[in-house]
């Protein structure tokens, strides 16, 4: 159990439902000026230090429960633990830990079958994450109503994929974590094998994908001592986009033209309130490529809720957003006034094709998230909540 740190220095990647019951995690705290984004009964508290870019991890039972933590980001990948033994670094039962400004970023924490996950952003110091906290209860960690399921084996490190209907429906699977990304499909004709095996990294975390077409789960795992965790992403968007949230925003997907659209709205605003032509209204700002920073702001004394007013002229708002992938990752700030019935602002990113990717959208009031995977022009999400 050694401290894992590793720069990635790859180019990492992003695509489309009505949403409804999205998990907003609003700013609260522990201490003065951290907010608690992780809190695992029996196991951790993760807090966040916007100020300082850095992440509080406190273990519940130290020298008697060890929490495993990571963070990862599109630059790279660390982890450690807090509160178990054999060195000095793995005793401390409060440790801290760096994250990226302004980018979007996974942190999980967890000891065995007991984990939990959270994507991320920093925007102007301060932090807003969409958690995932239902797990996997056995090696079954997913299922996709017939398509098919994965298992997980920590002991060979294996995850078998099992096809449900062999001869007549692909199961198509991904595995992506910091070091590299696997996909492949298993069935779909007749005479075809029912089941694959991909292996999975030890003691570091990694997202699984499977599914067919836009019936899609997706799960955040990690491996130790021969027993796998999983945070499970399994609620599907409702509609047509990724998100579609009055007074906020949407992120739609075209798979004919291959690109995905952010649109920013005015407050009390929504899908039915522009006009049709809305998504002609693109922001007068070249796409941002990896590793651009979102425009700066002066962060107000207390983080708004959501989108501030504005004058008579339109509402002021400022939303951030990113795409990324196993070798793509893009961000953009949607930035300007919007007046209510009117166009909202819009810029447009390329779709990942045939890859895994996660998509945000927020602000310092709000973050959306999603794990999605596109093939031969079907789009599959799981809302990050």
């Amino acid at each position: 159990m050694i401290r894992k740190s590793r720069n990635v220095g790859a180019v990492w990647g992003i695509g489309g439902a009505a949403l409804t019951g999205l998990l907003w995690l609003a700013p609260s705290s522990a201490q003065a000026g951290n907010k608690v984004i992780l809190d695992v009964p029996n196991l951790a508290k993760v807090e966040a230090d916007g100020a300082a870019k850095q992440l509080i991890i406190t273990a519940a039972q130290p020298g008697k429960v060890p929490v495993e933590y990571s963070i990862w980001h599109k630059d790279g990948y660390v982890q450690s633990e807090a509160g178990g033994w054999a060195t000095e670094e793995l005793k401390a039962a409060v440790k801290k830990e760096s994250f990226p400004a302004g980018k979007t970023f996974i942190v999980t924490v967890g000891r065995y079958k007991n984990t939990a996950s959270a994507v991320c952003r920093e925007t102007s110091g301060v932090v807003q994450c969409a958690a995932l906290k239902a797990t996997a209860a056995n090696d079954t960690i997913l299922t996709a109503p017939g398509v098919g399921k994965a298992t997980v084996n920590g002991t060979t490190r294996k995850m078998t994929i099992t096809a449900s209907k062999p001869a007549t429906m692909a199961v198509e699977y991904t595995l992506w974590h910091s070091g590299g990304y696997a996909q492949g499909e298993v069935g779909g004709s007749a005479g075809a094998a029912a089941t694959a095996e991909v292996e999975f990294p030890h003691y570091a975390t990694f997202i699984v994908t499977i599914g067919h077409g836009n019936n899609v789960v997706s799960a955040i795992c990690r491996e130790n001592d021969g027993q796998t965790g999983c945070a499970l992403a399994l609620k599907r968007p409702e509609g047509e986009s990724i998100f579609d949230v009055t007074g906020f925003g949407k992120v739609a997907a075209d798979t004919t033209v291959k690109e995905l659209t952010f649109m920013a709205f005015a407050p009390n605003q929504g899908s039915a309130d522009v006009a049709e032509d809305g998504a002609a209204r693109q922001q007068d700002q070249k796409g941002d490529g990896v590793g651009a920073k979102p425009a700066k702001e002066t962060p107000p004394a207390t983080p708004p809720s959501g989108p501030s007013r504005g004058d008579k002229k339109g509402d002021k708002i400022s939303l951030d957003y990113s795409v990324w992938s196993a070798d793509l990752y893009k961000q953009a700030v949607l930035a300007g006034a919007v007046v209510k019935g009117g166009k909202p602002i819009v810029r447009k990113e390329p779709l990942p094709q045939y890859k895994t990717f996660i998509v945000t959208i927020g602000n310092r009031g709000k973050i959306a998230a999603a794990i999605c995977r596109e093939k031969g022009g079907k789009i599959g999400c799981t809302l990050v909540q």
